[in-house]
């Protein structure tokens, strides 16, 4: 291994940009050993490998460059240990809360797929379906706040003139608990169908569904889901939504 370095063969070992390491000397992370009065050109030692080897790691490990300046100054066994501990109590937390994030986008994509699948069935369709759990969300004007709106399958509910949303915890067609935290949509009977289109004619689309059967008594609430939004289709055009009516015996 080469004593002196260029910055060009420095970036090269660690397979980093030349413009990070201009920035660490910028910020005075990491200042070349040596640097040419006349054109400014960078050499590091071979010593500052192992520093260089140091921040990368801590970067990788989460640490803020401002977390990686101070630990360099302090160096010693017993910070190391103490602040890798606590690091890695800050990487579980955030591996569990990934964690939680990647089940909740399996079990969308589950519903996705699933519904997709009935709607080859064509419409309409009564349906029966056990206690479901939601989120609750509320007014439009909170909807766009709510994390859970970015995750799990949007619900809208239309009750006379209400109208109010909330985060479908579709399950897979795997039974789960229903936490205490949150609402549920009774079992029963349900008629579905499906409105093509953006959500601003979804109510022409209801009225039709409600005509299209005679024999059946039908609740006030209209449940909207979902399955084809801004998050999977660029074009309002091609969304799709399942519409449900309670069924009323």
């Amino acid at each position: 291994m080469k004593q002196i370095m260029s910055i060009g063969e420095m970036s090269s070992l660690f397979k980093i940009n030349v413009q990070t390491l201009h920035y660490y000397d910028h910020i005075g992370l990491l200042k070349p050993a040596i640097r040419d009065p006349e054109t400014g050109r960078r050499r590091y030692e071979f010593d500052q490998v192992y520093k260089l080897a140091s921040i990368l790691y801590m970067r990788k490990l989460g640490y803020s460059l401002d977390q990686i300046a101070s630990y360099m100054e302090s160096r010693s066994i017993q910070v190391s240990l103490e602040q890798l501990e606590e690091q890695s109590a800050v990487l579980r937390a955030r591996t569990s809360e990934l964690m939680a994030v990647d089940t909740a986008i399996q079990r969308k994509i589950r519903f996705i797929r699933e519904e997709l699948e009935y709607l080859e069935m064509g419409t309409p369709l009564i349906r029966q379906f056990p206690r479901r759990g939601y989120l609750p969300i509320g007014a439009e004007e909170i909807l766009y706040r709510s994390e859970s709106f970015y995750f799990y399958p949007t619900i809208a509910f239309y009750e006379g003139d209400r109208k109010y949303f909330g985060a479908y915890l579709c399950d897979g067609g795997e039974r789960q608990e229903i936490p205490e935290s949150c609402e549920t949509i009774p079992e029963g009977e349900y008629l579905c169908g499906y409105h093509f289109g953006p959500y601003e004619t979804i109510l022409t689309s209801a009225r039709a569904l409600r005509e299209s059967v005679q024999d059946r008594k039908l609740g006030d609430l209209l449940i909207n889901f979902n399955i084809v939004d801004q998050f999977i289709e660029r074009d309002s055009g091609k969304y799709i939504t399942m519409m449900q009516i309670p069924v009323i015996r």
